[in-house]
Protein backbone atom coordinates (compact mmCIF):
# COMPACT_ATOMS: atom_id res chain seq x y z
CA UNK A 1 0.00 0.00 0.00
CA UNK A 2 2.67 2.28 0.71
CA UNK A 3 4.18 2.00 -2.34
CA UNK A 4 1.03 2.33 -4.00
CA UNK A 5 0.39 5.56 -2.41
CA UNK A 6 4.31 6.81 -3.42
CA UNK A 7 3.41 5.52 -7.02
CA UNK A 8 0.22 7.56 -6.83
CA UNK A 9 2.08 10.73 -5.55
CA UNK A 10 4.64 10.59 -8.71
CA UNK A 11 1.45 10.36 -11.12
CA UNK A 12 -0.15 12.86 -9.50
CA UNK A 13 2.94 15.67 -9.71
CA UNK A 14 3.71 14.71 -13.10
CA UNK A 15 0.26 14.02 -14.41
CA UNK A 16 -2.38 15.27 -11.99
CA UNK A 17 -4.35 12.72 -11.46
CA UNK A 18 -4.90 9.16 -10.07
CA UNK A 19 -7.35 6.66 -10.49
CA UNK A 20 -5.74 4.13 -7.33
CA UNK A 21 -8.04 5.91 -4.68
CA UNK A 22 -10.24 2.78 -4.13
CA UNK A 23 -9.61 0.70 -0.69
CA UNK A 24 -7.82 -2.75 -0.40
CA UNK A 25 -11.43 -4.84 0.83
CA UNK A 26 -12.86 -8.33 1.06
CA UNK A 27 -16.27 -9.04 1.59
CA UNK A 28 -17.22 -13.09 1.93
CA UNK A 29 -20.27 -13.59 1.31
CA UNK A 30 -22.57 -10.82 2.70
CA UNK A 31 -26.22 -10.66 1.04
CA UNK A 32 -27.52 -7.33 -0.65
CA UNK A 33 -30.76 -5.87 -0.96
CA UNK A 34 -31.27 -7.67 -4.24
CA UNK A 35 -30.76 -10.81 -2.46
CA UNK A 36 -27.60 -11.84 -3.92
CA UNK A 37 -24.59 -12.84 -1.83
CA UNK A 38 -21.56 -11.24 -2.92
CA UNK A 39 -17.85 -12.17 -2.79
CA UNK A 40 -15.43 -8.98 -3.42
CA UNK A 41 -12.10 -8.57 -3.19
CA UNK A 42 -9.09 -6.93 -4.27
CA UNK A 43 -7.09 -7.83 -1.99
CA UNK A 44 -3.29 -8.64 -3.52
CA UNK A 45 -3.25 -11.65 -0.48
CA UNK A 46 -5.42 -13.08 -2.43
CA UNK A 47 -4.06 -13.67 -5.59
CA UNK A 48 -4.68 -17.21 -6.78
CA UNK A 49 -7.13 -18.61 -4.15
CA UNK A 50 -10.32 -19.62 -4.59
CA UNK A 51 -13.47 -18.64 -1.85
CA UNK A 52 -16.50 -20.85 -1.68
CA UNK A 53 -19.22 -21.39 0.85
CA UNK A 54 -21.88 -24.05 1.46
CA UNK A 55 -25.98 -23.77 2.27
CA UNK A 56 -28.78 -26.14 2.39
CA UNK A 57 -31.08 -26.42 -0.77
CA UNK A 58 -33.81 -24.95 -1.11
CA UNK A 59 -34.96 -27.45 -3.93
CA UNK A 60 -35.15 -30.45 -2.23
CA UNK A 61 -32.72 -33.33 -1.86
CA UNK A 62 -32.61 -33.91 -5.90
CA UNK A 63 -32.38 -30.02 -7.03
CA UNK A 64 -29.68 -27.94 -7.32
CA UNK A 65 -29.96 -24.18 -8.67
CA UNK A 66 -28.21 -21.01 -8.59
CA UNK A 67 -28.39 -17.80 -10.44
CA UNK A 68 -25.18 -16.29 -10.57
CA UNK A 69 -23.80 -12.79 -12.11
CA UNK A 70 -19.83 -11.63 -12.55
CA UNK A 71 -19.54 -8.05 -11.98
CA UNK A 72 -15.97 -7.43 -12.27
CA UNK A 73 -12.37 -9.51 -12.53
CA UNK A 74 -10.12 -11.00 -14.90
CA UNK A 75 -12.13 -13.03 -17.67
CA UNK A 76 -9.69 -15.63 -17.72
CA UNK A 77 -11.27 -16.89 -13.94
CA UNK A 78 -14.24 -18.83 -13.07
CA UNK A 79 -17.25 -18.67 -10.80
CA UNK A 80 -19.99 -21.57 -10.21
CA UNK A 81 -21.96 -23.57 -7.83
CA UNK A 82 -21.19 -26.52 -5.79
CA UNK A 83 -23.74 -29.17 -5.41
CA UNK A 84 -24.01 -32.68 -3.10
CA UNK A 85 -22.23 -31.40 -0.29
CA UNK A 86 -22.78 -32.74 3.09
CA UNK A 87 -21.17 -29.89 4.98
CA UNK A 88 -17.63 -28.06 4.86
CA UNK A 89 -15.28 -30.67 6.28
CA UNK A 90 -15.98 -33.70 4.03
CA UNK A 91 -14.39 -32.28 0.29
CA UNK A 92 -16.70 -34.76 -0.93
CA UNK A 93 -19.04 -32.77 -3.67
CA UNK A 94 -19.43 -31.48 -7.01
CA UNK A 95 -18.98 -28.20 -9.06
CA UNK A 96 -19.63 -26.37 -11.69
CA UNK A 97 -17.43 -23.51 -13.31
CA UNK A 98 -18.92 -20.61 -15.57
CA UNK A 99 -16.83 -18.08 -17.50
CA UNK A 100 -17.95 -14.60 -18.46
CA UNK A 101 -17.10 -15.66 -22.22
CA UNK A 102 -19.39 -18.52 -22.11
CA UNK A 103 -17.71 -21.84 -21.25
CA UNK A 104 -18.32 -24.16 -18.51
CA UNK A 105 -16.40 -26.94 -16.68
CA UNK A 106 -17.90 -30.06 -13.98
CA UNK A 107 -15.33 -31.34 -11.54
CA UNK A 108 -15.90 -33.69 -8.57
CA UNK A 109 -13.53 -33.54 -5.79
CA UNK A 110 -13.19 -36.25 -3.08
CA UNK A 111 -10.90 -35.12 -0.24
CA UNK A 112 -7.75 -34.26 -1.96
CA UNK A 113 -8.50 -35.83 -5.28
CA UNK A 114 -10.13 -34.27 -8.56
CA UNK A 115 -11.89 -35.95 -11.20
CA UNK A 116 -13.03 -33.68 -14.40
CA UNK A 117 -16.06 -34.93 -15.25
CA UNK A 118 -16.48 -32.45 -18.23
CA UNK A 119 -13.82 -30.19 -19.71
CA UNK A 120 -14.01 -27.09 -20.46
CA UNK A 121 -16.64 -26.91 -23.23
CA UNK A 122 -17.77 -23.40 -24.51
CA UNK A 123 -21.78 -22.99 -24.39
CA UNK A 124 -24.11 -21.17 -26.57
CA UNK A 125 -26.57 -21.57 -23.73
CA UNK A 126 -24.59 -19.34 -21.42
CA UNK A 127 -25.25 -15.25 -21.35
CA UNK A 128 -21.97 -13.85 -21.83
CA UNK A 129 -20.66 -10.45 -20.07
CA UNK A 130 -20.12 -8.96 -16.87
CA UNK A 131 -23.16 -7.52 -14.57
CA UNK A 132 -25.75 -10.61 -16.61
CA UNK A 133 -27.35 -13.06 -14.65
CA UNK A 134 -26.79 -16.87 -15.29
CA UNK A 135 -28.98 -19.72 -14.12
CA UNK A 136 -27.20 -22.98 -13.10
CA UNK A 137 -29.05 -25.98 -12.29
CA UNK A 138 -28.86 -29.92 -11.47
CA UNK A 139 -31.15 -32.28 -11.17
CA UNK A 140 -30.54 -35.95 -9.52
CA UNK A 141 -32.24 -39.43 -10.37
CA UNK A 142 -30.59 -41.72 -8.76
CA UNK A 143 -26.77 -41.77 -10.26
CA UNK A 144 -27.79 -39.93 -13.36
CA UNK A 145 -27.27 -36.60 -13.01
CA UNK A 146 -28.50 -33.91 -15.66
CA UNK A 147 -26.84 -29.84 -15.97
CA UNK A 148 -28.67 -27.53 -17.21
CA UNK A 149 -27.74 -23.62 -17.64
CA UNK A 150 -30.15 -20.92 -18.16
CA UNK A 151 -33.15 -23.51 -18.51
CA UNK A 152 -31.21 -25.85 -21.56
CA UNK A 153 -29.74 -29.30 -20.84
CA UNK A 154 -25.93 -29.33 -21.71
CA UNK A 155 -24.22 -32.39 -20.25
CA UNK A 156 -25.72 -35.86 -18.42
CA UNK A 157 -23.50 -38.08 -16.42
CA UNK A 158 -23.62 -41.20 -14.36
CA UNK A 159 -21.91 -41.33 -10.91
CA UNK A 160 -22.24 -42.69 -7.73
CA UNK A 161 -25.14 -40.93 -5.48
CA UNK A 162 -23.92 -37.96 -3.59
CA UNK A 163 -23.99 -37.90 0.66
CA UNK A 164 -25.31 -34.46 1.26
CA UNK A 165 -27.55 -31.95 0.31
CA UNK A 166 -26.05 -28.65 0.21
CA UNK A 167 -25.41 -26.45 -2.73
CA UNK A 168 -23.07 -23.40 -2.36
CA UNK A 169 -21.07 -20.93 -4.09
CA UNK A 170 -17.34 -20.90 -5.59
CA UNK A 171 -15.07 -17.67 -6.82
CA UNK A 172 -11.53 -18.27 -7.94
CA UNK A 173 -9.00 -14.66 -7.96
CA UNK A 174 -6.87 -15.45 -10.60
CA UNK A 175 -2.52 -14.70 -10.40
CA UNK A 176 -0.94 -11.07 -9.77
CA UNK A 177 -0.80 -11.13 -14.05
CA UNK A 178 -4.26 -11.79 -14.69
CA UNK A 179 -6.01 -9.49 -12.01
CA UNK A 180 -5.80 -5.42 -11.70
CA UNK A 181 -5.95 -5.12 -7.77
CA UNK A 182 -6.85 -2.58 -6.52
CA UNK A 183 -8.69 -0.90 -9.13
CA UNK A 184 -10.53 -3.57 -10.60
CA UNK A 185 -11.51 -6.05 -7.84
CA UNK A 186 -13.14 -9.58 -8.03
CA UNK A 187 -16.99 -8.97 -7.48
CA UNK A 188 -19.38 -11.89 -7.87
CA UNK A 189 -22.79 -12.05 -7.03
CA UNK A 190 -24.68 -15.24 -5.97
CA UNK A 191 -28.58 -16.32 -4.69
CA UNK A 192 -30.27 -19.64 -4.75
CA UNK A 193 -33.08 -19.73 -7.13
Amino acid sequence: MKYLAAACLLFVLFFGGCDSDLSVSTKQWETGSDGFEQFYTNDSQYYDYYFWNLYNSINGPDTYQIECKKLSGSNKYAYGMIFGASNSVNNRYYYINITVTGSFNIYKRIGDSYTMIKDWTESDELNTGYNVINTIKVTRAGTTYTVYLNGAEVHEFTDAPVIGNRVGYIAYVGLREHESFPNTPVDVRFRQK
